[in-house]
């Protein structure tokens, strides 16, 4: 008789557990479907500067860029004069959709300097509702070593 309750007890246990699973857990398809139609990625191309000094900039911005959609901190790193100190902006990564759109070179009076703004666009969650929002991001580059352009810091 007690192995009968005990039995009994086991299988209406197992089905008030199965019957009890959360939705979030069990309907990830749905979860993705609620997310954004937006086309994220870098859209200006390096090639398509004439001037090589912008061409080179240009390059590195998409490279830097490129490991922000893909939330790659190594890659994100080997972008700037010091890599640890790209470590101070991984928070550029954290909007789940982005579009990098174009560059405005800004002038600057040193040679072995330059300013850029890079336009973009993030999609994200404001009080539950999905909203595209166009942002500026300075950044600050600077040839090192090789001749190298890398980037010093972002505002």
């Amino acid at each position: 008789m007690a192995f009968q309750r005990t039995a009994y007890f086991m299988i209406c246990l197992g089905i008030l557990l199965s019957s009890c699973t959360s939705p979030s857990l069990s309907n990830k398809p749905d979860q993705a479907s609620n997310a954004p139609t937006f086309q994220t990625g870098v859209l200006f191309q390096s090639s398509s500067f004439n001037d090589p000094a912008e061409r080179e900039i240009a390059e590195i911005l998409e490279e830097n860029l490129t490991a922000v959609l893909d939330k790659d901190k190594q890659k994100f790193d080997d972008t700037f004069v010091m890599p640890k100190d790209g470590e101070i902006y991984y928070y550029v990564m954290d909007p789940p959709y982005q579009r990098f759109e174009k560059l405005m070179f800004i002038p600057y009076h040193k040679p072995n300097r330059a300013q850029v703004v890079v336009t973009f666009t993030v999609k994200e969650k404001n009080n539950g509702q999905w909203e595209e929002n166009t942002r500026n991001r300075t950044y600050t580059l600077e040839k090192v070593r090789k001749k190298v352009w890398k980037i010093i810091t972002l505002d």
